[in-house]
């Protein structure tokens, strides 16, 4: 819906209109959320997940809320946010590393520690102004391939046999062997995985520096040749990798800077080449958030805004759609959550409402 009439009046309309739906999301998500800090996460057979849907607790959902809700300058959305460190602290395991599901879900022992969880929680720790375990970040680096690329899953290496402490921590892992022999033979899972996206979020706890390097120089040519999706088997959509990059580059690490004008490009013919149909909000909320970074001034945000104004449900969620899934193939379990989406859509709302009030300050 393009701004008719006057402009300064219609500006001020969807400025009032972003600031409402804003404010019902983050209700929307304080209503829901446990009391324990936890946000809800749930698994399905189908990216809308309405097929065999079912809680599911983990981590994963929960952090990535607590990313959307960090930059928001809204008191409720504070709470959450410190509703959801406490959970996070709380599920630490020992040596500082975190797991997909949390410590009470029935799984716990059936899947190893991983990097993803690990590096985005304790970055998150870090931004909240508290210490994370000096052995978090020693662990990680020792969980690298022989390429220096960060390995998905946490497991004793033959570079931890020369840390005695590290050594000590991951063997508690080895408790429990016919679990993790499952996982890694059930599914498509396996020890030496290593992704496009997990290696992006240890960018953004590490930083662009020596430890790095083979990271970032292998995340640089993935996206310079669009394979995106041929490099990470648990997100299913270049856009989490671009996220994953934006969060970087607004945490200090210019490496990706090249790649900007590449990627709003593609996440421009993205938005162009759909008649909204095909259109859900998790995927529109990701993109404005990236275009309002690397390219403000870009004519498909508006539309875009819209089009999140317009599928935000009465009780103020988004609807559920699949981020993370256990595979590449089809036919493969996957996870989100109408908390998910909705800290993400809130996120967009922000960001281009900070957009707004930089280009028009009158309006403010």
């Amino acid at each position: 819906m393009a701004m008719t009439g006057d402009p300064e009046k219609s500006r001020r309309n969807l400025s009032l209109a972003m600031s409402q739906s804003i404010e019902k999301g983050i209700e929307f998500l304080l209503s829901s959320q446990h009391s324990d800090g936890y946000m809800p996460s749930f698994m399905a057979d189908d990216r809308d997940l309405r097929i065999n849907r079912s809680e599911d607790r983990s981590v994963f959902i929960s952090q990535h809320v607590m990313a959307s809700l960090l930059r928001v300058e809204n008191d409720k959305a504070k709470q959450i946010v410190q509703q959801i460190l406490k959970f996070l602290l709380s599920d630490c395991w020992y040596g500082g590393l975190w797991k997909f599901w949390t410590k009470d879900h029935a799984g716990r022992y059936a899947i190893p520690l991983d990097t993803d969880d690990t590096a985005c929680v304790a970055h998150l720790i870090e931004q909240m102004h508290l210490p994370v375990s000096s052995l978090t970040r020693r662990i990680l680096l020792g969980n690298r391939d022989k390429n220096g690329l960060f390995r998905t899953w946490i497991l004793p290496r033959f570079s931890h046999l020369f840390q005695p402490r590290h050594w000590l921590i991951l063997a508690r892992m080895r408790a429990h062997p016919l679990q993790l022999h499952a996982f890694f033979s059930a599914g498509e899972a396996n020890a030496g995985d290593v992704d496009a996206v997990v290696n992006a979020n240890a960018v953004l706890l590490f930083g662009e520096n020596a430890d790095t390097r083979e990271a970032i120089n292998w995340i640089h040519a993935i996206v310079l040749n669009g394979e995106e999706a041929s490099f990470d088997r648990f997100y299913q959509s270049r856009l989490a990798l671009y996220y994953a990059l934006l969060r970087c580059w607004k945490n200090g690490c210019k490496a990706f800077d090249s790649l900007h004008e590449l990627i709003v490009q593609r996440i421009q013919e993205c938005l162009n080449d759909t008649d909204g149909s095909n259109q859900n909000a998790l995927e529109v909320a990701l993109s404005v958030i990236i275009l309002c970074a690397w390219a403000p001034d870009a004519e498909e945000l508006e539309d875009s805004i819209q089009f999140l104004l317009q599928s935000q449900q009465d009780d103020g969620h988004w609807p559920a759609r699949a981020f993370f899934y256990g595979g590449n193939s089809e036919c493969t379990i996957c996870w989100g959550s109408e908390q998910l989406t909705t800290g993400f859509c809130v996120e967009a709302l922000s960001e281009y409402q900070s957009v707004a009030n930089r280009m028009h300050p009158a309006n403010c």
